[in-house]
């Protein structure tokens, strides 16, 4: 979210102390994502990075077809909500959409 708000211009303001704290997870992020497969089992869990899509920052190229291949049959890219309303934005798969509205329609009081 930071890099995005950073990406639209967005002036943050960050609690005293945090400032050293956004260069370091940064960087964390910038090292695992060199490290790591985008859709090949990951050396620290057991989800490739797409499953983490909305996580990956803004410069993290991923294409289109790649996010729909790997879309479950419910439309749900690896059962997670957040990667799932991300690979809706970047694709416009309908399936996505409809995956989460089943989701609003099933926990209406949002849990």
């Amino acid at each position: 979210m930071i890099a995005l708000a950073q990406e639209a211009g967005l002036e943050l303001v960050l609690p005293q102390g945090s400032k050293g704290l956004i260069p370091y997870v940064l960087f964390n992020q910038q090292q695992i994502l060199q490290t790591e497969e985008l859709v090949d089992e990951s050396r620290y869990c057991d989800l490739p990075l797409l499953a983490y899509l909305e996580s990956l920052p803004p410069t993290y190229i991923v294409h289109q077809e790649e996010i729909i291949k790997h879309l479950s049959i419910d439309g749900s890219l690896f059962q997670s909500p957040s990667a799932t309303a991300y690979a809706f934005m970047a694709t416009g798969n309908i399936e996505c959409r409809r995956y989460l509205e089943s989701l609003v329609l099933n926990c209406p009081n949002g849990g």
